[in-house]
């Protein structure tokens, strides 16, 4: 849904319900890999010049798993009440769109990067070893032939 500023008045608000389907992730949005199906329910005010938001933001997303780098999928619901503002200078807790034409999809991208988890795993505990790599627990790593074993920790004290 695209909507200009100038649409919403202090009397005249403007719901919104639907659905959104997003593309391909930027990857600097890591740990989100995807987005499957989102949804948005509320309305959208203007008080005191300000566009204010509220509702209920629901998405399906898939994540990398913090353990194990698997895909995950996990399921965000969320009650938002935020502003939209057209600038930095304005008053208001929410996010800046200073155009005059919105696009609520981009609203909902940014609502989904605030409220994702950014760290999230399934995995209870941690993988034994990988490619390239093993993890040792606890009182269990091997002798490594390291310069610094040498030395003695009380001289450090």
């Amino acid at each position: 849904m695209i909507f200009h500023r100038n649409d919403i008045t202090p009397s005249r608000g403007m719901s919104v319900d639907e659905s959104y389907s997003f593309g391909e992730i930027d990857k600097k949005a890591y740990p989100l890999l995807g987005i499957k199906e989102s949804s948005f329910k509320g309305e959208i005010s203007k008080i005191d010049g300000i566009l204010h938001v509220y509702g209920t933001l629901k998405a399906e997303l898939l994540l990398s798993d913090a353990r194990s780098l698997k895909e995950v999928s996990y399921k965000l619901s969320k009650d938002v009440d935020f502003d939209l503002l057209s600038s930095e200078e304005e008053e208001g807790d929410g996010y800046v769109f200073p155009e005059n034409k919105i696009d609520f999809q981009e609203v909902v991208y940014c609502l989904i990067l605030t409220y994702m988890p950014k760290a999230y795993s399934k995995e209870k505990s941690l993988p034994l070893d990988g490619d390239g790599y093993k993890i040792y627990q606890e009182g269990e790593e091997e002798n490594i032939n390291s310069p610094f074993a040498k030395l003695n920790p009380d001289d450090f004290a």
